[in-house]
């Protein structure tokens, strides 16, 4: 039926709402796929779109009425705060010339003049401190001059000369401090030189050092200062060789300063720098070691740098004076600011002309070199020089068979001079566009100045969904302060992207916050201010009411980390605080407004940071809860949930379903935020403690759950392959047991992200705690295999197979979680440095440089290495007991949750039920199960059930017929029906006895309707056997089956390799009653049927009797004349500690050229 005109598509979703766009898909939304896996509420409404809630919508009014913007759109990085800075310091500019007024007004005679000279000295160091220290030659010069002059009662014209000087040093002060921190711009002339007429070398006056923390220097014991400058490209070496100053002493006058005002030039023409050119500035220290006998040592030390870029958004020349901050010598310090001036020639790099040439790609001779640079490598510092040419002059090969490594190849750019950039330029306008992921990669420092790449990156991103918006939205707001101004193309872009979504303005406005908090970039205040006042007025009002109430529950967080004993009077003084601003909204729940918070829910955890969690009353009456954290870095925890996002849209690409449940962090300002609740979960720690830490504790939990068991199991084991990969890839440690967590429904996840790629929990902080690849403990194994021992079970060959499905699925987009991590490296996370070895650690993790096969095997080494580790089981049993001693004993455990139940509100209403008859089954050990018939009002299905579990069914309906005084229970327990399970006479009298149980069931009302009832007689339902799938594993014969893959690849034009990958076996037979000790033979045979020498292979051998081996063997073709005309022997043998008492189980012999990959029936030797 067509839609009506005019309408909108609602979806509410676990009780919000969203409004969907008219090329909106369920499929593709984030939520609805979370919510789908844990199977809550969805509900969709068609609304007419005059009833749609607009309070929040920028009106007409807001275009009339609204007040000027923050700030004109002229590149000029002016925030509120730069405003409101800037105004105090005209005060202070204005209190200086009032005071210098009165001075010269004053009688030089009088005695009132030494008190006026005083309010001009304090006035002036007032101003001084506004400035951030800087104190210039001038101002020095002339307020000595102006003491010299009212000290010695000079006459009135010397005063006013003196006064008149300081008044001059104070404007240029304050202009210099414009200049340089606001980026004002006077007379600029409209006229340029070109940089290709100017032969002149490149030079610069090094005046002074500033804001020097004189008391932290003399710890160190840091004598001399001196400034070192060279002009790099990026990241990479020097382009020339460095200058440097003379060695300087730290001097006082109003303030501690360093004084050099000495021109460096370095041996570099102007005419030559390039587009991307970096001045390169480096504070080193000298250190004086002096002993009685020897002579003193002077030891060098680098304490700080900052790196400038040399031309600007115009493709301008630095000239004239600037301020410019170094990184700082210890992070409670502040930033040392250096004084420098360069020439005031104005020069500007040539207009960029768009190459029209775009060579065609072509095959090369150096192409399958060139691309196996690009496959092998993500770093270019890693690459010599005539590698990086080899990769440019292969740009447009790269452009047809690999366009995703674009980024790569311009960081292979020798030179960005005007000729290169046309080429680039031009190169552009054909490229392909590029995924979202690894567009980010061309928005960091080193295109900071190439316009037309950071415009390609835009275009990129345009492709990109809001979910994955959200989930990059920390770097791409990071990434801001490689912007030139607030009107570059990725802060339109993001500007543009919040006007047509308000969540996507509360995260941005949020992101925002927590970035200037970091980093106290101006772009940041600058996109805060401008997001405001373009998004209208009532969307403005609600934002700045969203960050009071988070600045509260902050300050409340702060309070009851220094008093937990008192936590709910600081609850209560939150609610009270809070009723002034409801109903707010939270970036959260954007789309939901609440009255306050529910004090007597709301609690703290027992944890370090105590972090808080947080039950709100919303408008609707419904009630919402988060954590609150205050005290870790949630970008790292951000970046890690949204990687493993990222991993899970790359396995659903491909059809892998693995369940992967995730929660969302918002992180709000510096070290704190918002982290989601995933509803009926809990840790590990708490399944094994509450169930005595047995072997199949995990198991036993997962089965007294509400859910079907196998739908359960099924959960849990896609979940764990999922994090399995995921945690191994991303390097993650500290994976004690309560940081694992398990929902009702069986879904594993991992939280608290603090110890990532690469970076462990260490004993001491020497000792490796985390030595297993990923957690795989006893019990998770004995849940794989539904319940059975690694001898036995049968399910967990799928497992690794799955492993090692979506390691490789990850693997083909290693460039994606690569670009991820390294546009997030500058934001020095609390396990993410820039320069680190983090990026190194998951790149190895990922292996990019092996093929298919050789990454099974290697993924399963590390699967069998997590089994076997016990370093496991050692860090569970060292946090179970720490825990337990910190919270009391046994006692300070959690209990776990009851079971739920299903009632005939939820499932209706059973018609009848009665037994058919009954089987025999391995579950592991032989015993019978009962099968039964239920008709529901709809359907048919069948259930197994034990003879244990009706007679617990009959205790609980017993004892609810005693309580309400009902007929008595027909007796289950009688003596012969108490032997063994597993004799077929005993199930022939058991099945009388639950007879008349049933019949007793389906005659009581009562009985029938109870939750015990229904929930037996639904859970684990058994509908008709589906049709075996072709990709099943087939029915075995008695010597089981084995499971291959052969590949072919060309290692060279000339040589070929063949690779046998040999994974599992499947139902192979008992020795003496026990499980084979198993491992496989490999002989290439003639066509004789003899072996060829020197192709015999094996394995290493495993107990079990559906063994996983996932090893590869190489065979060259060159070694082996007519290879294709040979056959292959696989066997599998049988280890009994004695190679002459090894006996062969059962093996095949298959043709090479009709190998490719399948299951292979074992025959009797």
């Amino acid at each position: 039926m067509p839609r009506p005109a005019h309408t909108r598509v609602e979806i509410s979703v676990a009780s919000t709402k969203e409004i969907l766009h008219k090329e909106a898909r369920l499929n593709r939304l984030q939520v609805v796929r979370e919510m789908s896996k844990v199977q809550s509420p969805l509900k969709i409404t068609v609304i007419d779109q005059n009833t749609l809630d607009t309070c929040l919508i920028r009106t007409e009014a807001d275009d009339v009425f609204c007040d000027s913007p923050p700030i004109e759109i002229t590149h000029q990085l002016n925030t509120q705060n730069d405003l409101a800075k800037m105004a105090e310091i005209e005060n202070l500019v204005a209190l200086c010339m009032g005071e210098c007024e009165r001075l010269q007004n004053c009688d030089m005679t009088s005695n009132d003049r030494h008190l006026h000279l005083i309010h001009v000295q304090q006035a002036v160091k007032a101003l001084i401190i506004q400035l951030n220290e800087v104190e210039i030659f001038p101002i020095s010069n002339a307020s000595i001059r102006l003491a010299a002059a009212v000290n010695n009662s000079s006459g009135p014209e010397d005063v006013k000369i003196s006064i008149e000087s300081l008044r001059a040093a104070i404007s240029d002060l304050v202009h210099l401090y414009k200049v340089s921190w606001t980026d004002l711009e006077h007379n600029i002339p409209h006229q340029f030189l070109s940089t290709n007429e100017v032969e002149d070398p490149f030079s610069l006056q090094v005046i002074s050092l500033h804001q020097v923390p004189e008391n932290y220097l003399h710890s160190i014991k840091i004598e001399y200062l001196w400034i070192a400058v060279s002009i790099i490209r990026g990241d990479r070496a020097s382009c020339c060789r460095k200058s440097h100053t003379g060695r300087s002493r730290v001097k006082k006058s109003l303030f501690p300063r360093v004084l050099w005002d000495q021109q460096l030039t370095l041996n570099f023409p102007i005419s030559q720098l390039p587009l991307d050119a970096t001045l390169f500035i480096e504070l080193y220290g000298t250190e004086t070691v002096r002993s009685a006998r020897e002579t003193p040592i002077e030891r060098e030390h680098e304490l700080s740098s900052t790196k400038i870029p040399l031309f600007d958004f115009k493709r301008r020349l630095l000239k004239g004076e600037c301020l410019f901050r170094l990184e700082k010598l210890h992070e409670k310090l502040p930033e040392p600011i250096i004084y420098v001036e360069f020439p005031y020639h104005c020069i500007q790099f040539p207009e960029i002309a768009i190459s029209s040439q775009t060579k065609n790609p072509r095959e090369s001779s150096d192409w399958p070199l060139a691309l196996k640079l690009l496959e092998s490598t993500y770093d270019t510092k890693n690459l010599t020089d005539s590698e990086r040419q080899l990769i440019w002059r292969n740009r447009s090969n790269a452009m047809r068979d690999l366009p995703e490594s674009l980024p790569f190849i311009l960081r292979c750019v020798d030179n960005w001079n005007a000729e290169t950039l046309s080429e680039v330029s031009g190169l552009l306008s054909t490229w392909p566009s590029i995924k979202p992921l690894i567009a980010l990669s061309l928005l960091t420092k080193e295109f900071i100045s190439v316009q037309f790449v950071r415009d390609f990156a835009i275009n990129s991103l345009k492709h990109a969904n809001e979910s994955v918006l959200l989930s990059i939205l920390t770097q791409l707001v990071s990434l801001l302060q490689y912007e030139k101004a607030q009107d570059g193309v990725l802060a339109v872009f993001l500007l543009e992207k919040a006007w047509k979504s308000i969540r996507l303005t509360f995260h941005l406005h949020a992101a925002l916050i927590t970035a200037a908090d970091h980093t106290a970039a101006p772009i940041f205040y600058v996109m805060r201010d401008l997001l405001e006042w373009s998004s209208g007025s009532s969307l403005k009002s609600e934002v700045a009411k969203t960050q009071k109430v988070l600045n509260i529950i902050n300050f409340t967080a702060e309070q009851i980390k220094e008093d937990r004993s008192n936590y709910l009077v600081h609850f209560e003084s939150l609610w009270t605080a809070l009723v002034e601003f409801s109903p707010f909204r939270l970036a959260e729940f954007p789309t939901v407004e609440f009255n306050n918070i529910v004090v007597n829910e709301c609690k703290p955890f027992s944890s370090f940071t105590a972090p808080l969690l947080l039950t709100l009353e919303g408008k609707n009456g419904e009630k919402y809860s988060s954590i609150y954290k205050n005290g870790d870095d949630l970008r790292q925890d951000l970046l890690v949930t949204s990687l493993f996002q990222m991993m899970e849209n790359f396995w659903l690409s491909q059809g892998l379903d693995l369940r992967m449940l995730g929660y969302k962090v918002y992180p709000t300002a510096k070290n704190c935020g918002f982290i989601e609740i995933v509803k009926n979960s809990v840790t590990l720690r708490q399944v094994q403690v509450g169930n005595n830490q047995k072997e199949r504790c995990l198991h036993d939990w997962l089965a007294g759950q509400r859910n079907n068991k196998f739908e359960l199991i099924d959960n849990f084991t896609r979940s764990c392959s999922a994090y399995s990969v995921a945690t191994y890839i991303l390097g993650l440690g500290d994976r004690h047991n309560d940081n694992i967590m398990l929902t009702r429904r069986g879904h594993m996840f991992h939280i608290d992200f603090n110890k990532a790629f690469g970076h462990y929990q260490k004993i001491g902080g020497v000792i490796n705690r985390d030595r297993a690849p990923f957690v795989l403990s006893d019990d998770m194994v004995l849940v794989i295999n539904h319940g059975a021992t690694m001898e036995t079970g049968r399910k967990f060959p799928a497992f690794v197979l799955r492993c090692t499905e979506a390691y490789n699925i990850a693997r083909h987009h290693w460039r994606e979680i690569i670009s991820m991590i390294m546009v997030s490296a500058p934001m020095n996370m609390t396990a993410l440095k820039e320069g680190g070895n983090e990026v190194q650690v998951v790149f190895e993790n990922l292996s990019p440089t092996i093929d298919d096969i050789a990454a099974q095997e290697m993924f399963f080494n590390r699967v069998k290495k997590s089994i076997t580790s016990v370093s496991t089981r050692i860090n569970f049993f060292m946090h179970t007991f720490a825990q337990l001693f910190q919270t009391g004993g046994w006692d300070g455990v959690k209990p776990l949750p009851d079971p739920m139940k299903y009632t005939v509100q939820e499932v209706g209403r059973p018609i009848d039920f009665e037994i058919e008859g009954f089987e025999m089954q391995f579950r592991p050990q032989k015993m019978y199960l009962y099968r039964l018939r239920v008709r529901w009002p709809n359907r048919m299905s069948f259930i197994l059930r034990s003879w244990i579990e009706f007679t617990q069914i009959r205790s609980v309906i017993e004892k609810y017929q005693i309580e309400r005084g009902g007929e008595l229970v027909p007796v289950l327990g009688k003596a012969e029906l108490s032997a063994r399970d597993d004799r077929e006479s005993v199930a022939i009298a058991r099945k009388s006895a639950i007879f008349d149980f049933l019949q007793f069931a389906n005659a009581e009302a009562q009985v029938r309707d109870h939750p015990a009832t229904i929930t037996f007689l639904y859970e684990d339902e058994r509908r008709p056997p589906a049709p075996v799938k072709s990709n099943s594993i087939p029915n075995s014969s008695r010597q089981g089956m084995i499971k291959y893959q052969m590949l072919f690849e060309m290692q060279s034009s000339q040589s070929y390799c063949v690779k046998l990958l040999v994974k599992n076996c499947f139902d192979l037979p008992s020795i003496e009653g026990r499980a084979p000790e198993s491992y496989v033979k490999v002989y290439i045979r003639d066509e004789s049927g003899n072996n060829i020498k020197n192709t015999k292979q094996k394995t290493t051998t495993e107990y079990s009797h559906n063994p996983v081996f996932n090893k590869v063997f190489y065979y060259d073709l060159e070694d082996i004349p007519s290879f294709m005309e040979k056959k292959i022997e696989i066997s599998v043998w049988n280890y009994s500690g004695i190679s002459a008492s090894n006996f062969m189980i059962g093996r095949v012999l298959l043709p090479l050229k009709e190998a490719s990959e399948g299951y292979l029936e074992l025959l009797s030797p």
